[in-house]
């Protein structure tokens, strides 16, 4: 087998570009480059290509947006322009990769004949809180500490090993946007559905329709775990009209017994 293809995608307001070019090139210094093929997809409005790590090779496409934030719409755009491998791997722009998690993945897509989306486990970071009390095992106690005591970004490291043992973590849980999807039943179904703007349940839709022809693998192994760099939460943008979204149209799927392919291809 080949090269995978992995898949950055990137859409970010002006106010919020160099905080993360800072943290995809700490991602980007975490891929081993042997197994992978690295490409970035940018829907920001401006073009980021020169501030890359450029000993890194990467096939980069720009799109520049001026409306809101639509991850479907990045990824759907990454898809069509740069995938050619029958397999891609999806990744937020702050993941940080062990050593041998492409070769894992090489390893998995081998033992399955019939085309599979993976996905496995991710470790958020958490910031730094100035006072010890926002650690506190009450959660009453944690949380108010927390409002008020001063929050400091926690350092980011590109080596796995490294910022495990440096860093607070969250606790364990999927990364249901993330990991391998098969390129043609991507296609076949649509990709993302656009109707999603902002953050939401856009995820999840997209699992549950290519599970339909896909074998949907949720993996629990540590070799394949994520560690997820810390930032601010960002804003949602019409998260209710998303969920209406999800809710219909899931409801909708699960009185399908077997879905026409036109039944599982996404809204744009």
């Amino acid at each position: 087998m080949g090269k995978l293809d992995l898949l950055y995608i990137f859409n970010f307001k002006e106010n919020l570009i160099e905080s993360a070019i800072e943290r995809l090139n700490y991602s980007i210094n975490s891929v081993n480059t042997e197994d992978v093929n690295i490409n970035i997809c940018n829907y920001s409005k401006f073009c980021i290509k020169n501030k890359l790590n450029a000993y890194h090779k990467f096939n980069y496409v720009h799109k520049p947006s001026f409306g809101d934030f639509s991850r479907s719409k990045t990824i759907n755009k990454g898809v069509k322009d740069l995938i050619t491998s029958s397999y891609f791997i999806l990744s937020d722009i702050d993941l940080i990769y062990n050593k041998s998690h492409f070769k894992v993945i090489k390893n998995i897509i081998k033992e399955n004949k019939n085309p599979i989306r993976l996905i496995s486990n991710n470790l958020n970071q958490r910031p730094i809180y100035k006072s010890k009390l926002a650690y506190s095992k009450q959660k009453h106690v944690k949380k108010f500490f927390r409002k008020f005591s001063k929050k400091i970004k926690p350092k980011y490291y590109s080596d796995f090993d490294t910022l495990f043992k440096n860093s607070i973590f969250f606790e364990k849980g999927f990364a249901h946007g993330n990991g391998l999807i098969h390129r043609d039943t991507f296609i076949k179904i649509g990709g993302y559905d656009e109707e999603f703007i902002g953050y939401g349940p856009e995820d999840d839709m997209f699992n549950t329709r290519i599970s339909y022809l896909n074998k949907l693998i949720y993996y629990e192994k540590d070799d394949l775990l994520t560690l997820h760099l810390w930032h601010p939460r960002y804003n949602m943008i019409q998260f209710k009209k998303n969920m209406k979204i999800w809710e219909e149209r899931k409801n909708h799927l699960k009185t399908l017994k077997n879905p026409k392919i036109e039944e599982l291809y996404s809204r744009k």
